[in-house]
């Protein structure tokens, strides 16, 4: 059985043991839940060149390289993209279950062997694979025995948590990421079966849409086109409500007169706004106000602002709140 991993641990896998150990790992995971940029940032933070490899756009010859005759003798030339010049890289042989039988033997002589035709990986180089599963109907294929036991198996998982965590820091938009935290079960909807699903992907490009454009005409078909019909109507309905809510410019300006609404949806638009708001220069009345929030809607809109915002922490604001509700938001943490 695979392990299942979240993207935060598969991350620090890559980091802890993959990495340093030169060990081939393999990770197994639906469309759109971002198996590439993981493996990306990763290198990157390890000092890494990562080079990758879409393995069914090349033939078993790409890899191995043309046969070139060299003094009665025969050597093997790949492509000049298909192996960089740097010392130290993460070699990523992407889509291994959508390439042919030949194409996966080829593959694994990367991965056990460090060679291929005339080709040998220098030392500071490292093999990661990533596959999408059978079950996903990805135009996979079973992957050969003799790659599967070579290799470490991950199984990544995105969890509702993980990803706000991940989208905090990545600046995408509050009003998406609010939307998640009330609706958890909608950041996934893969279904193979459906041309478009809700994956931290598409909640990615939808980001991007509703922070480009308030266009109501344009903003419903784009959002179902980019998630589906479910998920796509529920947020725009969700949008309305934040278009539709008290003014956050009043609530920065008078935070102990301003009502707080009792609506829990509301109140995750509201949430949104603040954080998306905050800045130095407001962040006393906008903690004066989250105080008169239900203690739940606290403690996110402080966490959410402590993770999208570094210098929140370090404001005396910040400091008092966090002392005055220490058990409270330590058992949230």
């Amino acid at each position: 059985m695979t392990t299942e991993i979240t993207p935060s641990t598969f991350e620090s896998y890559l980091k802890e043991v993959t990495i340093p150990l030169k060990q081939p790992t393999v990770v197994w995971g639906q469309p759109g839940i971002g198996k590439t940029e993981i493996i990306q940032k990763a290198a990157e933070a390890m000092d890494y060149t990562c080079h990758a490899i879409y393995l069914p756009q090349f033939e078993p010859w790409d890899l191995q390289g043309l046969p070139v005759p060299v003094n009665g003798k025969t050597e093997y030339y790949p492509p000049l993209q298909m192996y960089p010049d740097n010392e130290k890289v993460v070699l990523f042989l992407d889509e291994i279950a959508q390439c042919s039988t030949a194409m996966q033997s080829m593959a694994s002589r990367i991965v056990y062997e460090r060679k291929l035709g005339d080709f040998e990986l220098p030392e500071n180089w490292v093999v990661v694979l990533a596959g999408n599963r059978q079950e996903d109907k990805a135009g996979t294929t079973r992957v050969s025995s003799h790659i599967n036991n070579r290799v470490t198996h991950l199984n990544l998982v995105v969890k509702g948590d993980d990803w706000v965590r991940w989208a905090l820091h990545n600046d995408i938009d509050m009003r998406a990421i609010k939307f998640i935290q009330m609706r958890e079960e909608m950041l996934n909807t893969f279904n193979p079966d459906e041309k478009t699903n809700a994956t931290p992907r598409t909640w990615e490009r939808v980001s991007e849409i509703i922070s480009h454009t308030n266009n109501k005409q344009i903003l419903h078909p784009a959002l179902v086109g980019t998630l589906g019909e479910e998920v796509g109507t529920a947020f725009y309905g969700f949008l309305d409500i934040f278009d539709n809510m008290v003014d956050i410019n009043q609530v920065i300006m008078s935070p102990d007169r301003t009502e707080v609404p009792e609506d829990p949806s509301t109140l995750f638009a509201v949430s949104a706004a603040l954080v998306s708001k905050a800045n130095e220069e407001n962040i006393d009345r906008i903690f004066t106000y989250a105080r008169r929030m239900p203690e739940e809607f606290q403690v996110r809109t402080v966490q959410d602002m402590a993770t999208r915002h570094d210098w929140a922490t370090n404001t005396k604001t910040y400091t008092t709140w966090a002392i005055d509700h220490s058990d409270l938001y330590l058992a949230a943490a």
